[in-house]
């Protein structure tokens, strides 16, 4: 598979305002072709300086920043971190502490806070829309959406949130909880795009919305529920939300770069709005994100326990065919000596690719500064360099 033969309509231009219209294509499928490529002979890692490898790959590609780790169950195997945290200052060197946003990455921790719900009673997988927020003006095909829907893309809902209601929303001071009920006023007073379970239908509102569902039962924000339930138990110190880097004045995280390698200045129009975070806004240091992966490589026995095993299969869509499930696309590789599991992220600025095989309790990871699709491409041949060295 080549990334033109890859499921899914083209990458966003670069820009802005290409975010909310463009990132559910980006996300629709995995775009990382080059690691089907990886062997599967059981041959020794070619030895070559792993570092010297991924700074090769950057240099091509002429992205600022570029990491990549391999990891197992126990720990991490392999990591080289190069370049530099913003373009044209080759002294601000990105560290392996750096934080890094991992756009829709985001998602598969949205579901873990639902799974950890659901066994908790408070909601269900079939728990409808109209029976969480029907306070809420919702057009008659909205309703019957099931929570389960929202999370595997198969809820017929838009792919996009009204970008221009965000911000207007944000501008007018409102909670994140006010401001994501807001958005739901709009978007689901709107018939459907197509039918539930009429087919796979990559969407950002989707999520946001599996998000809101989640907090209104709960009483409490998705940002302080995916803290407890996720950072807290996994000591994902580093986790947060929206671009990493805090002010201008310093360069002391990354910043993020458009796709044409422009740089982007902390601060308004540094990241999507916060009211999509379910979708789409958590920041991660590199081995927080190898933490993060490390525990869905445990299907059989997670730990800690954030959810019972049967949940994570669940989520993992474990015995189920090629598909989408809670945050996962489940795609068959011979390198992973059965399904892998697969996420990418983008907020256009920043770039992060997941793959993991449970099968064979490996996983590996790519990340870089810069959106688009040369980035998009670095971490594609980082994720492949890796599992090649590890086949």
């Amino acid at each position: 598979m080549n990334d033109s033969a890859a499921a899914g309509p083209p990458r966003p231009a670069a820009g802005r305002r290409s975010f909310l219209a463009g990132l559910a294509a980006v996300m629709a499928r995995p775009h990382l072709a080059r690691a089907d490529a990886a062997r599967a002979d059981g041959a020794s890692s070619d030895g070559t300086d792993l570092r010297a490898a991924i700074e090769a790959i950057r240099c091509r590609a002429d992205v600022p920043a570029l990491a990549a780790l391999s990891f197992c169950g126990a720990g991490v195997l392999e990591e080289a971190v190069t370049g530099s945290r913003r373009r044209g200052v080759p002294e601000a060197v990105v560290t392996p502490q750096d934080v890094f946003h991992v756009g829709s990455i985001t998602k598969s921790m949205t579901a873990v806070v639902a799974a950890s719900m659901v066994e908790a009673g408070v909601i269900s997988w079939t728990t409808a829309v109209g029976e969480v927020l029907g306070g809420l003006p919702l057009h008659d095909d909205v309703k019957p959406v099931t929570l389960w829907q929202l999370l595997r893309h198969r809820s017929g809902l838009r792919r996009d949130l009204p970008g221009d209601l965000q911000e207007r929303l944000g501008r007018e001071g409102r909670s994140l909880m006010e401001q994501r009920r807001g958005l739901a006023r709009v978007m689901l007073a709107e018939p459907l795009d197509q039918p539930p379970e009429n087919g796979y239908g990559y969407s950002n509102a989707g999520y946001t919305m599996a998000g809101l569902m989640l907090e209104t039962v709960a009483a409490q924000a998705w940002e302080e529920l995916v803290a407890a339930r996720v950072f807290l138990p996994l000591g994902l110190t580093s986790a947060g939300f929206g671009a990493p880097a805090r002010t201008p004045a310093v360069t002391d995280q990354p910043w993020g770069h458009r796709a044409d390698g422009s740089v982007v200045d902390p601060g308004p129009g540094d990241d999507n709005g916060p009211a999509m975070g379910p979708a789409g806004t958590v920041h991660l240091g590199l081995p927080d994100l190898a933490t993060y992966g490390r525990w869905h490589l445990r299907e059989a026995t997670p730990s800690p326990p954030l959810v019972t095993a049967a949940s994570l299969a669940r989520l993992h869509g474990v015995g189920q065919p090629d598909g989408y499930y809670g945050g996962w696309d489940r795609v068959a590789r011979d390198w992973a000596r059965g399904q892998a599991l697969t996420h990418t992220g983008t907020n256009t600025m920043f770039f992060a690719a997941v793959w993991l095989a449970p099968a064979r309790d490996f996983g590996v990871l790519a990340v870089s500064n810069q959106g688009g699709p040369a980035a998009a491409q670095a971490c594609d041949a980082a994720c492949a360099h890796l599992i090649q060295r590890h086949s």
